[in-house]
């Protein structure tokens, strides 16, 4: 990795845990696998993580605007990984059986983001949901797991936590922040 402008040794993003020494060559031939080359590998690893499919119409956009912040991650220095993870649609389970796991949907995507980014220990998330129950469990799973975060809920209400992707994720990537930095949570119109 690259020392910073300042002088100081490089940072070493979370991210190096998995790929790191001798003894993660295995997990550096899976990443390798997925294409990355060593200088993706040194980047920062962000979760991408979306409830798109075709459950309903507010998550059949997600899967397509994931491409596009991955996009923007790379772009930024970053080094993406879409994560899709379970989603139960309302407007399907209504009126029947199925409607008890609707709620409970809330925990098992929070607890899906939490496995996700603690198990491939990402340096950040950037997450996408598309209706009531993904947005409470994206930001649930968020704050646990206690990295930079950002998350649009399908394009009509927009949140963001650390304010992540529009003006720290440049200091993220470049490693001017370090992995305990303070969550704050705003809103955006």
């Amino acid at each position: 990795m690259n020392s910073s402008d300042h002088g100081k040794p490089a940072r070493r993003f979370r991210s190096a845990t998995i790929y790191d020494g001798l003894i993660r060559s295995t997990t550096r031939s899976f990443l390798y696998g997925l294409g990355q080359d060593d200088d993706d590998i040194a980047r920062p690893h962000l979760a991408v993580i979306h409830t798109g499919g075709e459950m309903s119409p507010c998550n059949t956009s997600l899967a397509g605007q994931a491409q596009h912040a991955k996009t923007g991650i790379y772009a930024a220095g970053g080094m993406p990984h879409e994560c899709p993870v379970v989603s139960v649609s309302d407007g399907l389970s209504i009126a029947h059986s199925g409607m008890r796991f609707s709620l409970i949907s809330r925990e098992l995507i929070a607890d899906s983001v939490e496995a996700i980014v603690r198990g491939h220990q990402f340096d950040g998330i950037f997450a996408l949901g598309g209706c009531d129950k993904n947005l409470p469990g994206l930001m649930m799973g968020m704050v646990r797991c206690k990295r930079g975060a950002a998350g649009e809920f399908d394009r009509v209400f927009r949140f963001k936590l650390v304010e992540l992707f529009e003006e720290r994720l440049p200091d993220v990537c470049n490693g001017h922040l370090t992995p305990d930095f303070d969550f704050h949570v705003n809103t955006l119109k």
